[in-house]
């Protein structure tokens, strides 16, 4: 069915621009009225974080980034989030030529960008963040999974996390998100002791990745869906590839492509025929529960995943 016909109340328009030439960007959304935005001069340049509140059409900033003196260049990457925080971190090369990576938090209500750590050397390469209460989690593309306190401090690797990369706290994967071949298991971090799921496949399926129960990688050429444990596998027609071969179902429900999105829970295929100039739903550090595509130069129309009723 088309996308507006069966989730209308799930789609809504965002503004592009704002007021100072920076450039919004859907990252995720929060509920299923209030979307987290990023704004800068390019899609790859973070200079502040919003909230917009879809019922009022109204933008609130949690915080701008600025440039620190010292830098070179400065890359903030998507932010990661819970209920009262907002965590990212940032890709930098000092003006002497160190390279550095920063971590920052901020409340989700707004307030001062606090700096919680500045690395180098062994802790250059973060792929992806979490946050957990009152301490920050990462993974790096090496393999293994740290943590730090929010007040900061020596970083701490997870026992039983030597080669695995985080998916989703606290769910962590024997496969990095660029590799060609298929996640085979999915480990639980929290327990102190690491406890492994094994992911139950057929041979012929690709480039599996899984969260916490479901699987999506591609099998004879199509989109393929699965449980962990092998269960409920699907192969959607008219859902076409999954452009981002690095992610499990967003909301652990939703499978989005170029050109439809599938419901895991319902069966629902949602399509729509042209998406305009141009579709996104990347800038999430966790598969985004957002799909945007601009129609209009100053307007975006996006797919709020957490407004789909559960049984719609």
């Amino acid at each position: 069915m088309p996308l507006e016909q069966v989730w209308s109340r799930a789609v809504v328009t965002m503004p592009t621009m704002r007021a100072d030439g920076l450039r919004r960007v859907p990252v995720t959304a929060l509920d299923a009225t209030r979307i987290l935005a990023v704004a800068g001069p390019r899609a790859d340049t973070i200079r502040a974080i919003e909230v917009y509140d879809t019922t009022t059409r109204t933008f609130r900033e949690i915080t701008d980034i600025s440039v620190p003196p010292d830098m070179r260049t400065y890359r903030p990457q998507p932010p990661a989030l819970d209920g009262l925080n907002l965590a990212w971190h940032v890709n930098a090369v000092r003006k002497d030529g160190t390279k550095v990576r920063e971590i920052w938090t901020v409340p989700l209500a707004g307030g001062e960008p606090r700096q919680i750590a500045a690395m180098t050397g062994e802790h250059l390469r973060i792929e992806r963040i979490a946050l957990d209460g009152d301490r920050i989690i990462w993974s790096e593309r090496t393999g293994g999974v740290w943590w730090m306190p929010l007040t900061g401090g020596a970083p701490k690797r997870f026992p039983g996390s030597e080669g695995l990369h985080l998916v989703k706290w606290p769910w962590a994967s024997d496969v990095a998100d660029l590799e060609d071949r298929s996640q085979t298991r999915v480990v639980n971090l929290s327990t102190g002791r690491p406890a492994t799921k094994d992911v139950v496949a057929p041979l012929d399926a690709l480039r599996l990745r899984c969260g916490p129960s479901w699987c999506q990688g591609v099998r004879g050429g199509r989109t393929y869906l699965q449980r962990v444990d092998g269960s409920a596998a699907a192969e959607p027609q008219g859902l076409g590839l999954v452009p981002r071969l690095s992610d499990y179902p967003a909301l652990e429900r939703f499978v989005v492509t170029g050109s439809a999105v599938y419901d895991v829970r319902t069966g629902t295929l949602a399509t729509y025929d042209r998406p305009g100039i141009w579709w996104g739903n990347f800038m999430s550090a966790e598969p985004s529960a957002t799909m945007y595509w601009s129609e209009r130069a100053n307007e975006y129309r996006v797919l709020n995943l957490a407004a789909v009723p559960p049984a719609q």
